[in-house]
């Protein structure tokens, strides 16, 4: 999508004559993370929050305002394109035409994902083949079957006196 590509949004809906699109489609297919707080807050990396009922967006330090509210819409957030026009114009080009969104990368930071990721170490899950975790879970059965051994060992002794 970085340089003009179209991507097909299932989730693009016209409510009130507006034209609206899933935060969380969008966000993920740029593998932005969104995180739903359940209370209206919605966090889209580390530096955008918007709020359901707010027409006020943070995008990191500065506050955007916003032509229409967020809205949950079929059990999605969804928000006005031109918003989400305001929110990206710094990083895209935003086009949305016949439920297809083109953004073109326009953004002077070396990448639209480092501006929006979530900080260095959050939500990192140790590598597939982790040596540490394979030794401390082989360590750990040892320990297990060494106990059940010494205490089967023990319960036979127990019978035979």
């Amino acid at each position: 999508m970085d340089n003009g590509d179209e991507k097909p949004l299932n989730s693009v809906y016209e409510i009130d004559g507006q034209t609206y699109v899933s935060v969380e489609e969008l966000f993920k297919y740029l593998s932005i993370p969104v995180e739903d707080n359940v209370d209206g807050n919605i966090n889209i990396g580390n530096v955008l929050n918007i709020q359901i009922g707010e027409n006020k967006a943070k995008l990191g330090d500065n506050e955007i305002l916003l032509d229409y509210e967020p809205i949950i819409y079929k059990a999605q957030v969804y928000m006005n394109s031109k918003d989400l026009e305001k929110v990206l114009k710094d990083n895209y080009n935003v086009e949305l035409l016949n439920n297809k969104i083109t953004l073109e990368y326009v953004g002077s930071h070396g990448n639209v994902k480092e501006a929006f990721a979530y900080e260095d170490g959050a939500y990192n899950a140790p590598p597939i083949g982790n040596k540490k975790a394979y030794a401390g879970s082989y360590g750990f059965s040892i320990i297990v079957i060494g106990l059940v051994l010494v205490i089967l060992k023990n319960g036979k002794e127990g019978k035979n006196i």
